[in-house]
């Protein structure tokens, strides 16, 4: 039988163990669990240049889709560009490119999230054939959008996709399709962001007119980063090169718009990390786009005025700290009725649907009842014309095999195996209720719904450091593919625990028989009684350095507690 942490976790600790003896011992155990083995993975883990970056031959169509659009400047070009985070970087970022190369007829497009849905659509496509456009370039959309495209064709548009989405069986009739994932051979940067699909292209386009590799894209990276951290893809290989230089380009602070977006998010006395833009910036850019209209983020992001940027990015302010208030209320409502639920304990998912619901905030809501019940959840907004729904899933636990099992019920879907979502007419929402159970019950068996917890090693004390601490943050940025490295002990004991934050969080007092180490939990305070009936506990933490009025000391970030034996 598996056994369970006190936040209901399966500890998964890695296949070989080797002796930890050292801190270089430590590194490369954890480098090890990223599959970064050779001199020359780890030299471009810890060293990337931007030369290490796979050829851009490696895309499909991407020289020949560049030099058709070098040969056609004069023309008037539409940027079709997604209205996440990763679209809207994407579309600044081949604005600006097409601007410095010239050209004068340039607009952008992006579409309503909720009027328009995600994608090119046959009204878009004629609105932006009626404003005088004759090339049609989109971002991080595109690939699956056969008969939009086949009618812009009609139309006389010529359309160059660029993408990064996995390719249909049946491609769009597009001049050119710009896509990564096109390419069926493994390569390096097979799996980029749509913004770093854009940045590639701008790159050709740069080098067709003679310009030194990275000498002009290289001031885009900071918009890269923003689009590749919040498209959570994993920050490995060339997404990690990207996202190092990126961080370098922000951190300078040269983008206008950017530098008051960050001073508005109250950052601007710090050096930026890949968590502060996952959980202060993108939410923010992203925020438009949920509650409505996407254009407002990239109007902020071409803005070179800072008074003007700093207006626009203050309303972002006003409309994330909106969101978050209004998924507050939405999550309370659903935890309130998962509550009252007899069966809570067994179901396999949840499945909740209101009319008083936001459309564009129940996929944030649905990975928040994911992280607090540790089961799948789908959640749909009824509205006029039906119902959309979001569903989110513990890694590992594929919800959309399922989805599409159910695809005869619904209008539209589309997503991967952790988050997907889909639109139904609201008087199926019942049948969907009980098909999606069926199919899902059918796919998965009892361990997939423990969510797993990876351990990169159990540390004996004499590795327990600050020194140690300091050389994992080389190990930077975090994120996707490469998480902040957790440990275990059997070393070290509580000695002394106490809530802090208003009873929300933990803070430890750890003791490895000779030293006093701090330890804190986030959003450990429910457990409190739990510790204190038992405290013979191991922890799973990462190492961390706390500052505290211009002292640094070693602290641990307790993320799992489990008992002995």
């Amino acid at each position: 039988m598996t056994k369970l942490s006190l936040l209901g976790k399966a500890w998964d600790f890695p296949a070989e163990t080797t002796a930890l003896d050292s801190r270089q011992d430590v590194i490369s155990a954890v480098l090890k669990n990223r599959k970064i083995n050779t001199p020359e993975e780890i030299r471009t883990f810890f060293n990337p240049s931007l030369d290490d970056l796979s050829s851009l031959d490696l895309i499909p169509d991407i020289a020949a889709a560049a030099q058709f659009l070098l040969d056609n400047l004069q023309r008037k070009i539409t940027i079709y560009g997604d209205y996440d985070v990763d679209g809207i970087t994407g579309t600044t970022l081949l604005y600006n490119a097409l601007q410095k190369l010239g050209v004068q007829r340039l607009d952008y497009y992006i579409p309503h999230r909720f009027s328009e849905g995600y994608g090119l659509n046959k009204n878009a496509v004629q609105k932006i054939k009626d404003s005088g456009t004759e090339i049609i370039l989109t971002v991080d959309c595109g690939i699956s959008n056969y008969e939009e495209i086949k009618y812009a064709k009609e139309l006389g548009l010529h359309v160059i996709v660029t993408d990064h989405h996995i390719p249909p069986v049946v491609l769009p009739p597009a001049d050119f399709l710009v896509n990564p994932k096109l390419n069926n051979q493994p390569f390096s940067g097979r799996n980029i962001a749509g913004v770093a699909v854009a940045f590639k292209f701008a790159e050709q386009l740069f080098r067709l007119r003679g310009a030194a590799p990275y000498s002009v894209t290289s001031n885009y990276l900071d918009l890269v980063l923003l689009g590749t951290i919040a498209d959570i893809v994993p920050l490995l290989e060339e997404n990690r090169i990207l996202a190092i230089h990126g961080l370098r380009e922000l951190n300078r602070k040269k983008r206008v718009s950017l530098r008051a977006l960050i001073d508005a998010a109250g950052l601007s006395e710090k050096d930026l990390t890949s968590r502060d833009i996952g959980f202060a910036v993108a939410p923010r850019i992203n925020a438009a786009g949920r509650l409505g209209a996407s254009d407002i983020a990239v109007k902020l992001l071409l803005e070179n005025d800072y008074a003007r940027a700093k207006q626009i990015a203050l309303e972002l302010n006003k409309q994330n700290t909106e969101r978050q208030e209004i998924g507050g209320k939405i999550n309370e409502q659903i935890t309130a009725e998962i509550e009252k639920m007899s069966a809570k304990d067994t179901e396999k998912v949840f499945i909740l649907a209101s009319p008083g619901w936001h459309p564009g905030i129940i996929g944030i809501v649905a990975a928040q009842i994911v992280r607090q019940y540790n089961r799948p959840t789908v959640l749909i907004a009824i509205g006029e014309n039906g119902g959309r729904g979001s569903i989110r899933s513990l890694e590992g636990l594929d919800i959309f095999e399922p989805l599409k099992k159910c695809a005869y019920l619904l209008k539209d879907f589309g997503g991967h195996k952790e988050a997907a979502g889909f639109e139904i007419e609201a008087e199926r929402i019942e049948e969907f209720t009980a098909a999606y159970r069926r199919a899902l019950n059918e796919s998965t068996i009892d361990s997939n719904y423990i969510p797993k917890l990876q351990i990169d090693a159990v540390l004996p004390k004499t590795q327990i450091t600050k020194t140690l601490a300091e050389e994992l943050e080389k190990l930077n940025p975090f994120g996707q593919g490469n998480q902040q490295p957790v440990f275990t002990t059997t070393e070290l004991a509580i000695y002394d625990f106490a809530k802090i934050g208003g009873g929300k969080h933990l803070k430890f007092s750890l003791t490895n028989g000779i030293d006093i180490i701090d330890g804190v939990g986030f959003g450990f305070g429910d457990l409190y009684p739990v510790v204190q009936k038992n405290q013979n506990l191991e922890i799973a933490f990462n190492l961390s350095i706390n500052e505290w009025q211009g002292r640094e000391k070693l602290q641990l970030i307790i993320k799992d507690l489990r008992t002995r034996g």
